[in-house]
């Protein structure tokens, strides 16, 4: 038996998922088809993402037009960084050194393009974020512009060296520091 360890990017599909897909495109419904377009198979696909978008939502607790599906995780970091940096204009990027790639380009981009304001968090010897330096990033007065923290990026496990941040303490002492709570 082989035991596949790096599930970090993509995992292996699963037999009775491969089937599924496989039934379903064959099945004449258009699974392939563009679900944007207006001829009958991407109609019907646009309806099956509608649906799996509403079960989503429901088991979220939230609206269905709170869910939004990307192509992947680098798609949905670069949408979500510069769509903070646009909604808060003059804010700034809170990240760590050690974010995904994803991560850290869109925040680069957002302040090459956007105009946002970048601060990096302090990480130690073993990979973990200093919560000190969390305190002085997002604190009103936590930049030499004094500009507010829009968004706070850490990434809780860290794919490449396993560390764990201890993300309870990483928020208490980011809001305490911010006045948010």
């Amino acid at each position: 038996m082989r035991t596949y360890l790096d599930h970090a990017a993509s995992s292996p599909v699963r037999p009775e998922v491969a089937q599924q897909v496989a039934e379903d495109l064959a099945s004449g419904l258009g699974g392939w088809a563009n679900p944007s377009a207006q001829h009958t198979a991407g109609r019907r696909v646009g309806a099956l993402l509608a649906q799996a978008r509403a079960r989503l939502a429901s088991a979220l607790g939230v609206d269905a037009h709170e869910v939004l599906l990307t192509s992947g995780g680098t798609e949905a970091d670069a949408l979500v960084v510069s769509g903070r940096a646009r909604a808060v204009p003059g804010g700034r990027l809170v990240v760590s050194p050690i974010e995904h790639p994803a991560v850290l380009d869109s925040a680069r981009t957002a302040v090459d393009q956007l105009g946002a304001g970048l601060s990096l968090l302090e990480v130690d010897g073993a990979g973990r974020v200093e919560l000190d330096s969390v305190e002085r990033a997002v604190a009103p007065a936590g930049s030499t512009d004094h500009s507010p923290a829009s968004l706070v990026s850490v990434m809780t496990a860290n794919n490449e060296t396993g560390v764990v941040q201890d993300m309870a303490a990483l928020v208490t002492r980011g809001r305490g520091a911010s006045g948010s709570g």
